[in-house]
């Protein structure tokens, strides 16, 4: 009986389950074995992939007799955006006017004065703005 052992351990490590910002895209790097295969889900062949979507990836990479495999989850964060619910209007001298709207896939949201309230009453002309962001755009 002949056994060969493999001197070259190797890992592969697509890394930890991840979040990409919505508009941009990932790179999943599978190593850079000049040596070894790959073969990821969809049946590419390359070392690098560059996503656009959400979804479970996995490679497999094959150098002489060893082998490994890893998968990564990845996950789609979306860009903030407001709705809000007071159109410009003139009112009297006097008058309250309420401003209010609604944030999806925001993390903070900040009116022009610094204030965070969802519902902010004002008595005087002017334009008002308000942000809202998250760890991918603002």
């Amino acid at each position: 009986v002949w056994v060969r052992l493999e001197n070259d351990w190797f890992e592969v490590d697509l890394g930890p389950d991840t979040v990409f910002c919505e508009d941009t895209d990932y790179s999943l790097s599978a190593g850079d074995w000049s040596d070894a295969t790959y073969l990821w889900e969809d049946g590419s062949t390359e070392a690098v992939r560059t996503l656009e979507e959400a979804g479970t990836y996995w490679v497999e990479a094959a150098r002489g007799v060893c082998i490994d495999v890893d998968t990564l989850i990845l996950a789609l964060r979306r860009n903030p955006s407001l709705e809000l619910f007071t159109e410009d209007q003139s009112h009297c001298l006097g008058d309250t006017v309420v401003l209010d709207f609604k944030t999806f896939y925001a993390d903070f949201f900040r009116w022009e004065d610094g204030s965070e309230e969802v519902e902010r009453s004002v008595t005087s002309s002017g334009n008002y703005k308000i942000q809202a962001g998250n760890a991918c755009a603002t």
